[in-house]
């Protein structure tokens, strides 16, 4: 599932568990998570699924879902 993907390697940038990541889970200091940790995850998330992520679509992220939701539209045109 790219959920549990996503959430797994955000985790791993945050250097945390990844049970508590949810769809929810914003890009924000109030989950821990500061602008190079989302710019990190654009990272993986690219050389995971094998996408380009410019960065005017990556400023649009501002949950995991969106980038969940980014990366099964991304699939579809495939």
């Amino acid at each position: 599932m790219i959920l549990q993907q996503v959430a797994r390697l955000l985790a791993e940038i945050l250097g945390e568990g990844e049970e508590g990541i949810t769809e929810e889970t914003a890009f924000t200091p109030e989950y821990g998570i500061q602008p190079i940790d989302a710019a990190a995850l654009v990272i993986a998330v690219e050389k995971k699924f094998h996408l380009t992520v410019y960065d005017d679509e990556a400023a649009c992220f501002a949950t995991v879902g969106d980038v969940v939701r980014y990366i099964e539209a991304s699939q579809g045109d495939k």
